[in-house]
């Protein structure tokens, strides 16, 4: 099911870049 691959997949990909963010502010890397 399309619908439901989407509702699942939008908050993953929404985590995985709070994360990234977090992890860049944490250790930033010039």
């Amino acid at each position: 099911m399309p619908g439901s691959d989407l509702r699942v997949g939008i908050p993953r990909i929404l985590r995985r870049r709070a994360r990234w963010v977090s992890v860049r502010l944490r250790h930033p890397r010039g």
